[in-house]
């Protein structure tokens, strides 16, 4: 039997079988990997509380035919996400991504990366408002590592150069429209500039500047609304996740960014 050592964020779980778990891990090296864990639903299981989700862990694996098993893990990093169950929701959309988008072992640096980034930054973040807008810029970020980020600075119909004044969103045409062209869409969706000028900072810099960006709570609406009528759209699937949060969204008050 072969084994392979990998550094990695675990992601997910699922329940497998009566006893066992399949865990969702994106590695350093390996890219995403979905493994099996023996036993750890069981009460008396080891490696049940290394394995939480959001963990940044040392994990050595026994090559099998469906999966790989997971035989030893040494927890690096734990990460809070479980204390908001807001936050942790917008997290869960970032993973049902890579779960569903992203192909076994595809081996992009950048993801893990970018998932390493953000989990420090909102380990370092109180503020609610500022947490979900550090995950909307690494919703950006990951939609243009996969090649799925909108165009933000030519109109989708005619190819005009955008100047600085209230232009629309489409879902349909993958990006922005002028005033001129946005009635050939019936999904368009007027943008400010302020808006459109803090998605091309998300998709144009680097992590680093990231955190600093500061955010008002009407422009990260205008943001999350663009966000959820694209993501559907244009990966052709249904987020969990985005139905969790505005099910959350309708049970609160009107001041959940707060």
């Amino acid at each position: 039997m072969s084994f392979n050592k990998t550094e990695g964020i675990i992601l997910s779980k699922k329940n497998f079988r009566e006893s066992d778990r399949i865990f969702l891990i994106y590695g350093k090296n390996e890219g995403k990997l979905e493994v099996l864990a023996k036993g750890t639903r069981k009460k008396t299981s080891k490696l049940a509380g290394s394995l939480e989700p959001y963990t940044l862990a040392e994990v050595m694996l026994a090559k099998g035919r469906g999966f790989d098993y997971v035989m030893a893990v040494k927890v690096i990093k734990k990460y809070s996400l479980f204390q908001d169950i807001f936050i942790s929701s917008w997290f869960s959309l970032l993973v049902e991504i890579i779960e569903k988008h992203v192909k076994q072992k595809y081996k992009e640096r950048e993801i893990f990366d970018l998932l390493i980034n953000l989990l420090a930054s909102l380990d370092k973040e109180a503020n609610r408002l500022r947490k979900i807008s550090l995950i909307l810029a690494a919703v950006f970020q990951l939609l243009k590592i996969l090649g799925f980020a909108p165009e933000l600075y030519t109109c989708q119909a005619c190819r005009a150069k955008l100047t600085p004044q209230e232009n629309y969103f489409s879902a349909v045409s993958a990006g922005l429209l002028c005033s001129r062209c946005d009635e050939k869409e019936r999904d368009a969706q007027a943008i400010s500039p302020a808006t459109i000028k803090i998605m091309r900072f998300f998709l144009d810099n680097d992590w680093k500047k990231i955190p600093a960006l500061k955010i008002n709570k009407e422009n990260l609406s205008a943001i999350i609304k663009v966000v959820t009528l694209y993501l559907p759209y244009i990966l052709e699937d249904e987020f969990k996740s985005l139905k969790f949060i505005k099910k959350i969204e309708t049970s609160q008050s009107s001041n959940f960014l707060l």
